[in-house]
Formats: C-alpha cells, structure tokens, sequence
C-alpha cells in the first residue's frame, strides 16, 4: 500500500498512522507497499521548521564527492540520478520526484545545488524523506507540464535595454541583465507592478527592483557593469548573476515558479538600500496601501512626498502592497533583519510607491544597511486578507531545514 500523506503528517500524529498502515499491509491479501530499490543513495530530510508548506519547490548545495559519491563522479556529470520520495520505512511515495541538478560554475560536476519540488501540502512539523539515487535514467520530469515551470526567453530590447523574460505560473519578470534590475513584474492578469519607461523620472525612469543604491542595480543604468549570466536555466529555477566591473558587488536572482529571491553575496564599504519603486496593481493611486508584518496598515494618501513615513519594520521584516481594487497583492521579505530606519513615501495619483528597506531621511544618512548576504524574496500573494497574505508569505520566504547525509546503500528490503 502507498500513502503519500503520511509524510506531511505532524510528527506524532505520522508515526501511528504508519504503525497502522503497517498492520494493514501485513494482513494476509492486502496490496504490498513497495520498498525503495537496492543500490547508492543520499539520503535527504525535508523539515518545515514549523510552518505549513503549499506545493513548492526548494533547493540546496551539496559537494557529493565529500559526501561519499566520488565513485559516481561519470554518473553525476551525465545526470544519471534519480531522486524518490519515501516514507520513514524506506517505501515508496514518489518514484520520480522532480529535481534539477546544477554544478556550480568552475566546479566540478559533483559540486552544485540540488534543487526539488516538495509535491503537494506540506504540514507544519512534518519531515518528508528522499533519496538521491546514482547510477540511474533521470526520469523526475517526464510528466512535468512546463507551464507550472519556470521559462527563461531572451527577448532583445524591452523599455530601452536588452532584457530576459522570465515566465513562471505566478509572474512573468522582465529582466535589465546589463543592469541588474527587474523593469517589469507582471500578474497573472497582465498588470505591471512596476512599469519601468525610459525618461519621465517617476512615472517611468525611477521604477524598478531591487533598485539598490548606491551601486544601482536599477533597470536602465547598466553603467559600471559586467553583462549579465545565467548560471542555472531549468524548469524548477533560474538563477541570474549580476556584477560590478570593478568586483566590488555581486548579487543572484533564483528565479521559483512561485517567487524569486535575491542574495546579495558582495558588496563594497558604502552602505546601501533594497528598495520597491513601483505601481501597485498595474497604476499608482493614493488609494494604494501597504501592510507589514505585524498587520498594521499604512494608507499611502498620509505619506505624500513632502510627509513620509519612517521607522524600523518589525520582525519578521516583510511587507505586502496592495490596491484596493484588488485580490491579489505584492510581498517584499528581508531574510535578515536589520535595526535600521526604513521608509515609504509618494509621487500621487499617476507617479509611484517608494518604499526602502534600509532607508533613512537623507539627511541623516540615506543608505543604511552593511549586512552581507543579504537576502529578499518576492512574490505575489492571492490574497489581500492579513491572515491569508501571511500564511503565503511566511511558506514562501522562510528557509525549510534540509539535512543531507553520506552516500549510503539500499537493500531493497525497506528501513532506512
């Protein structure tokens, strides 16, 4: 017998539903659960760290040489793996669980990032097992439907500068790769919550994300840059790099079928904001509003230019906009807290949202943050009710615990 929810079963609650399932596929005539197959395997937990996962993909770096796969170092370079779900007494819930495997540039094949979907709910507290198995046909994306994937299009010139499109089930994200910034992110509606235009400054030249001063990674200023490259393309991510000519300033774009994220890996001595520069559902009005994380809503009609807001965000440091008019909103999460000013303010009916993370009244210091890495996800949540929006933006940028063990061997007879 197979049951596929044990797994995402709180932990006590699993154990006594697989004690049961054990008994039933022990009583004579009843269907036989199938164990996981004889030969090489990592072993891999899944843990939530206590927050309910929807169907999502996440990933991981692994040096399988140093785990104990130098043997298969031919197999790995071919892509002969196969990763399987099971259950905690090694039988089979997924055969083929979808994955992606990318060696990581000027590595050996055996060094990268290991990234999968975690197929279907995942319950707070619950740990999900798999085995990356060696020496075996790849076969995870044989049923995947490429449009619950990720796309990456190289389209030419959009709103003035070459650009990448990147097609995902949630948004399509237009993407300055000599720049280093998204000019446009676009709902599954065709709404541009940024709307980046050459010229006019705010209703166009200003937009942008990650819009990060003072090295300006911002669509449409590409000077001081390397070209951009596309370290991972494949159906679960994409990841983008974006560098300084002078080596002072790096930064990755992962690009999910469900979000993005982005790490800033280096950085020079000055400080620096991450800021949203946008048009909350497709066109700014002073009817726009934003939310964080502690529920409290700000109007954006009471911060006009002349009267913004500042203060620090409180923990967890995310924060959702939104238009009235409309479900669906937009959420900024920084993974690292830091105790430094933010700031929100307008431009009025027709102009934009200016929000910073790190950002203080420019007198006093206008870049703030000095941490690296640092990291933000992004992403659109259905919902613009508070309780909803959080649970979505809570399962999205929130790290799941991945543990990887040593290359072990199966015996096809169950356990672990």
């Amino acid at each position: 017998m197979n049951y596929p929810f044990l797994n995402r079963l709180p932990g006590g609650f699993r154990v006594a539903c697989l004690l049961l399932s054990m008994a039933v596929a022990a009583v004579p005539g009843a269907s036989q659960r199938i164990h996981a197959p004889a030969g090489p395997y990592l072993p891999i937990e899944v843990d939530t760290d206590g927050v309910a996962r929807p169907e999502r993909v996440v990933d991981i770096n692994l040096n399988l040489e140093a785990q104990g796969a130098e043997r298969f170092a031919d197999s790995i370079l071919l892509g002969e793996m196969q990763l399987m779900e099971v259950d905690p007494a090694g039988y089979i819930l997924e055969e083929h669980a979808p994955y992606q495997w990318d060696p990581a540039p000027g590595s050996p094949a055996t060094v990268g990032s290991l990234t999968f979907l975690l197929r279907g709910p995942t319950a707070a507290g619950a740990t999900r097992f798999y085995r990356l198995y060696f020496n075996r046909e790849n076969a995870s994306l044989e049923d995947w439907n490429p449009r619950q994937g990720v796309r990456l299009d190289r389209i030419g010139s959009y709103e003035g500068e070459d650009t990448w499109k990147i097609s995902t089930p949630a948004a399509s994200y237009f993407y300055h790769h000599q720049s280093g910034g998204f000019a446009s992110m676009v709902d599954r509606e065709g709404k541009d919550w940024i709307s980046y235009h050459p010229g006019n400054q705010e209703k166009g030249e200003y937009r942008g994300i990650p819009n990060i001063a003072l090295v300006d990674f911002h669509p449409g200023r590409p000077q001081g840059k390397k070209p951009g490259r596309v370290l991972y393309e494949g159906p679960l991510r994409v990841r983008l790099r974006a560098e300084t000519e002078d080596g002072k300033w790096a930064k990755d774009w992962d690009i999910f079928p469900t979000h993005a994220r982005m790490t800033l890996f280096r950085k020079g001595t000055e400080p620096y904001w991450i800021l949203y520069e946008g048009t909350p559902g497709g066109e700014f009005t002073e009817d726009d509003y934003f939310v964080d994380s502690s529920g409290r809503r700000y109007d954006s009609r009471d911060y006009p230019r002349t009267k913004p807001w500042h203060g620090d965000l409180p923990p967890p440091e995310w924060v959702y906009f939104g238009d009235p008019a409309l479900q669906r909103v937009l959420f900024l999460a920084r993974h690292e807290h830091s105790p430094v000013i933010d700031e929100y303010w307008h431009f009025g009916n027709g102009g934009m949202t200016v929000f910073g993370f790190g950002r203080g009244p420019r007198a006093e210091g206008w870049q703030r943050l000095t941490d690296v890495p640092s990291r933000l996800t992004i992403g659109f949540a259905e919902t613009n009710q508070f309780s909803e929006a959080r649970a979505s933006i809570e399962a999205a940028w929130r790290d799941v615990i991945i543990r990887a063990e040593r290359v072990t061997w199966g015996t096809g007879t169950g356990g672990r």
